[in-house]
């Protein structure tokens, strides 16, 4: 884990926000979210380099903690190029904690979905 570099704590109820910063890195865009947490954009100032930032959820921080550890531990081991690399994991101040990855550019699923869509009606 992540000890060393400034910490920061979410003064509102959403929690992240564009600018903070978490241990070594600067939240730079909400890429998205869903059940367990936020994905950021972010800038890991120790390498000069833009990865994907995984933020467990306030309200879930305390039950679903082993679960989110897991998962990045399960994805740290795995190696193979359709599966993104886990690269950090770490703790805010307000203790949620949060694990880093590549940053994969490229289309969002649901813009995948919908070119799809708009495919397949492009014919009748």
């Amino acid at each position: 884990m992540s000890t060393d570099g400034e910490t920061w704590s979410p003064d509102d109820e959403e929690g992240a926000a564009p600018g903070q910063r978490a241990v070594r890195y600067v939240l730079l865009e909400r890429l998205g979210a869903g059940g367990m947490g936020e994905v950021w954009r972010a800038h890991d100032q120790e390498l000069g380099r833009l990865v994907a930032l995984k933020l467990l959820r306030p309200e879930l921080s305390t039950r679903l903690t082993r679960r989110f550890m897991n998962e990045a531990r399960a994805t740290a081991q795995l190696e193979h190029r359709g599966i993104v690399p886990v690269h950090d994991v770490g703790r805010l101040a307000d203790g949620r904690l949060f694990y880093v990855m590549q940053e994969i550019r490229g289309e969002t699923f649901a813009q995948a979905i919908a070119a799809v869509h708009a495919a397949s009606g492009a014919g009748t």
